[in-house]
């Protein structure tokens, strides 16, 4: 299995126990083991906060 498709797949996991815990409870070992792992690894790409703002 590629690293890149085991990431995609743990974050994806990630966003459906953070949208909705109550139904993907079962998610919740992935957070257990891997959240603060993830959050230290990961850097916002900035692309929200550095676009240049379209003029009206």
């Amino acid at each position: 299995m590629q690293a890149a498709d085991w990431i995609a797949g743990l974050v994806g996991r990630f966003g459906a126990y953070w949208c909705d815990k109550d139904a993907y409870a079962d998610y919740k070992v992935f957070a257990d083991y891997f959240e603060h792992r993830l959050h230290r690894a990961a850097k916002r790409s900035g692309i929200r906060t550095n676009a240049p703002r379209a003029t009206q």
